[in-house]
């Protein structure tokens, strides 16, 4: 028995480590030899560590090790420690490959908040009514509402009605003065024409009166739709009468 064996052999990750070549020559290695996907389709904006492991082909270890190295970017969950990739960074990996990427059409995603429940459930299903290929969240609260924007990122946010000393004024401010969500679409509502202007004047993309009509709310839901779909392209939408439509 050899008891220096283990002091002189290295792992496969510190044989890897020690190329000066890119950060995609050690995955391009573990691939050689395997029959190659024609391309691959990226339709989520983020991927864990493990799915983006899978997409690009190496161990999950490996893609870790990569991410704690700074070799492959991500970011990290300072709280679990996880890592996410983006996918602009997977799609540069792929191409280094030869690997053709396919962007799927990217399903609209809208956060819907009011307090109160019956209005809430009406808007919710006026939007999957009209537009059912459209993702709706509905929040417990506030809290939620607020965690959801900063973790889910909807593209269209619905800001109903509020009670307590955080409102939908507070709530709109905070979504404008910050540059990641300031470019979310609003729709707001209001319980005057004094109010609506107000709303506008701080940046909501569309203020609606309270009551609600429904035929106002879906009007303005398919027109911010159809704004998102012509400067950002790829949502998947689907027009009042059922037609699917692809941006």
């Amino acid at each position: 028995m050899s008891f220096d064996t283990p002091a002189v052999r290295k792992t496969e990750l510190e044989i890897r480590d020690e190329q000066p070549t890119g950060p995609l020559a050690a995955p391009t290695r573990v691939n050689e030899g395997r029959p190659r996907k024609a391309s691959v389709v990226l339709a989520k904006e983020t991927y864990s560590s493990g799915q983006a492991a899978k997409i690009i082909g190496i161990p999950a270890r490996t893609m870790r090790h990569y991410l704690n190295k700074g070799r492959i970017p991500g970011q990290q969950n300072p709280i679990t420690g996880t890592w996410h990739v983006r996918r602009d960074t997977l799609m540069e990996l792929l191409e280094q490959e030869g690997r053709a990427v396919v962007s799927a059409p990217k399903v609209l995603k809208m956060l819907v908040f009011d307090e109160d429940l019956s209005t809430l459930v009406a808007l919710k299903n006026a939007v999957r009514e009209a537009f059912p290929a459209i993702r709706v969240n509905t929040p417990r609260d506030v809290c939620d509402a607020v965690l959801q924007i900063g973790t889910w990122q909807p593209d269209v946010v619905v800001l109903g009605s509020r009670k307590g000393h955080i409102g939908i004024h507070d709530i709109l401010g905070a979504l404008r003065k910050n540059p990641i969500t300031a470019v979310i679409k609003v729709i707001a509502m209001g319980s005057s024409p004094e109010e609506l202007n107000e709303l506008r004047a701080m940046g909501a993309d569309a203020a609606l009166s309270k009551p609600l009509q429904a035929a106002s709310f879906v009007d303005a839901v398919g027109a911010l739709a159809a704004g998102l779909r012509e400067t950002k392209g790829g949502f998947e939408t689907v027009r009042s009468r059922g037609e699917v439509g692809h941006g």
